[in-house]
């Protein structure tokens, strides 16, 4: 019995250090981070003390900035499965959030 390992002929799925994957990654992750940032800050009418404000704004730029590079690591070293599971997994979300967009400018005309 034979168990083929290539994704669509061309990508290793044991295979780690796949430089486009990880980049690719990333970069979803960063579009789906500030997707669902931009929408939940502009939801938000809550007035905050400083320091409260202070920590969301703290906590956005660690989920836009950091996440991104450590789901871009991850997938780097890990083998290339795992980064396209990510890869996956991010642009399903990014579908999601285009739904719910959607579905706001629906609801708010």
């Amino acid at each position: 019995m034979h168990v083929d390992v290539e994704f669509l002929g061309f990508l290793n799925l044991l295979a780690a250090h796949n430089i486009l994957l990880a980049l690719v990654v990333a970069a979803l992750q960063y579009f789906v981070a500030s997707l669902s940032l931009s929408r939940m800050s502009g939801a938000s009418k809550v007035a905050l003390s400083k320091d409260k404000e202070a920590a969301l704004k703290m906590q956005q730029q660690m989920m836009r900035y950091a996440l991104p590079a450590m789901m871009g690591v991850l997938a780097y070293t890990l083998p290339a499965a795992v980064g396209l599971y990510f890869a996956t997994t991010n642009a399903v979300s990014l579908g999601q959030e285009w739904l719910i967009r959607r579905e706001l400018r629906a609801r708010a005309a």
